[in-house]
């Protein structure tokens, strides 16, 4: 790990037992750890609402990590159906996280753009009281949706 670092963990959505706790925490906020990502549960909530390290998980569990179990390091993962690979930009908020690509990213950031111009178009209409009332049936029907 290095200073900046995410780390990216696929506990298989298990949420019998934590993979990751307060010891790993306070190791990872000294190696400069930016944020910790689990397809699986914590354990020590408490300590991760300081804010120090931000953490997104699928759940929490009093129950602390197994150290018999093996693992691997820098491979690529699956982390709730999402594939994560090495290097990977990680973005996260109260919604969710998502990876993305660093070949991808000038791509992304156009696409973001675009979707945030659209979405603040739709808003406005919605509040000037503009906006076509038909127009998710207008979407639904041409993805073959029957109505």
């Amino acid at each position: 790990m290095r200073p900046g670092d995410v780390i990216v963990i696929d506990g298989s959505a298990d949420l019998t037992r934590a993979v990751f706790g307060g010891i790993m925490r306070a190791m990872a906020l000294k190696a400069g750890i930016v944020g910790v990502v689990i397809n699986g549960a914590l354990r020590d909530l408490d300590e991760w609402q300081t804010g120090e390290l931000q953490a997104y998980a699928i759940g929490g569990v009093h129950r602390g990590p197994s150290i018999d179990g093996g693992g691997e390091i820098n491979v690529p993962i699956s982390c709730a159906g999402m594939l994560v690979n090495p290097g990977d930009l990680m973005i996260g908020d109260g919604d969710g996280v998502v990876a993305a690509a660093r070949a991808e990213l000038s791509e992304l950031l156009v696409r973001c753009h675009d979707m945030r111009a659209r979405e603040q178009a739709t808003l406005k209409a919605i509040e000037a009281g503009t906006l076509d009332p038909n127009r998710f049936d207008a979407i639904l029907r041409a993805k073959g949706c029957p109505l």
